[in-house]
């Protein structure tokens, strides 16, 4: 099972990036968008994890997550890119939560992927940037109308939501995208 362990988007957020990214492909051509309705907060990738793992997975994440401080507010707002060997590869929007709540929380997480030993799942070295994907394009240069469309809305803002719990959800690839299967949902 492809597995990966995130916090979902309430759909009014949805919604607002679904109407951001409507404007953005007007102005930015030749980039593959992500549906929302798939949209999510990754704390962390697994990748292939074998079913029968999936028990102790989640008695990790819930132990791991006993000790949490809570539901917690998260802004969204700002678009940015991720470079790959210096090129832009990802439109993201930003994700704010200044306490620090959200960074503690995908430090647990990473503390029960590690405690649950998974079988090909190794610790993750690099650092936690919370975002939301909008689009990703390919090998070639930069689309043309990307930095001022990012540019243009540095500073605007599409709302926030309470992260109150976290799920563990299954990736199924289908030619038309990768479909979303909720498995576990842990409360904080």
């Amino acid at each position: 099972m492809r597995l990966f362990i995130a916090a979902q988007i309430p759909q009014g957020i949805r919604d607002g990036l679904a109407a951001l990214m409507t404007g953005l492909k007007k102005e930015i051509p030749g980039l593959r968008w992500v549906r929302p309705e798939g949209m999510h907060l990754t704390l962390r990738f697994l990748g292939d994890v074998a079913e029968s793992d999936l028990a102790r997975l989640g008695g990790e994440v819930r132990r791991n997550l006993a000790g949490s401080a809570g539901p917690f507010d998260v802004r969204v707002e700002g678009l940015g890119l991720f470079p790959e060997k210096g090129r832009a590869r990802v439109l993201w929007v930003d994700l704010v939560e200044p306490t620090g709540a959200l960074v503690v929380l995908h430090s647990m997480v990473e503390r029960a992927v590690v405690g649950a030993a998974l079988p090909g799942v190794k610790k993750e070295d690099r650092p936690f940037r919370p975002h939301l994907t909008l689009a990703r394009f390919g090998d070639g240069r930069p689309p043309s109308g990307l930095a001022p469309a990012v540019a243009a809305r540095q500073q605007r803002g599409w709302g926030q939501f309470t992260v109150s719990s976290v799920c563990v959800f299954q990736s199924l690839l289908k030619p038309g995208g990768a479909e979303y299967r909720r498995l576990e949902e842990y409360r904080l």
